[in-house]
C-alpha cells in the first residue's frame, strides 16, 4: 500500500518527488505504514495519538511543512485507501476518514508551528 500511495503523490504532484529524491524510499514507506498502524491503533487514546502527531509535525516543519501538503497528501491517501478498500469503501467510511484526517492535518500543523515558533 505505501509504495502505491506514494506513487500516485508523484504522479498527480510531480514536485513532490523533489522532496523525496535523497530518501530511502523502503524506509519512508515503513515509516508511513507505521504512522497509519500507530493511529488506527491509538486513535480512542487522545492524549497519546495528539503528543505523538505534534512530534510528526514537528518534524515535518523541518521539511516546510504546509497545509497544502497535508491537504494533497490526505486526498491521495484517502483516494490509495478507497482504491484497497474497493466496494467497501462507502460513503460513511469516507467521511470518517476526512474527518480523522482533518483532525490529525491540524494537530500535525500545531506541532509544525509550535516547531516553527521555538
Amino acid at each position: 500500500m505505501p509504495e502505491t500511495f506514494f506513487r500516485n503523490l508523484f504522479t498527480t504532484h510531480p514536485e513532490f518527488r523533489e522532496r523525496f529524491a535523497r530518501a530511502d524510499m523502503p524506509l519512508q514507506y515503513a515509516a508511513f505504514l507505521d504512522a497509519l498502524q500507530f493511529i488506527a491503533s491509538n486513535y480512542d487514546q487522545r492524549a497519546v495519538l495528539e503528543r505523538t502527531l505534534r512530534d510528526l509535525g514537528a518534524r515535518h516543519a523541518r521539511y516546510g511543512l504546509r497545509q497544502e501538503h497535508l491537504a494533497i497528501f490526505g486526498a491521495c491517501l484517502l483516494d490509495t485507501m478507497a482504491h484497497f478498500a474497493g466496494q467497501s469503501w462507502t460513503l460513511s467510511v469516507d467521511l470518517a476518514w476526512r474527518t480523522a484526517f482533518e483532525r490529525i492535518a491540524e494537530v500535525m500543523l500545531a506541532g509544525a508551528a509550535e516547531a516553527s515558533a521555538a
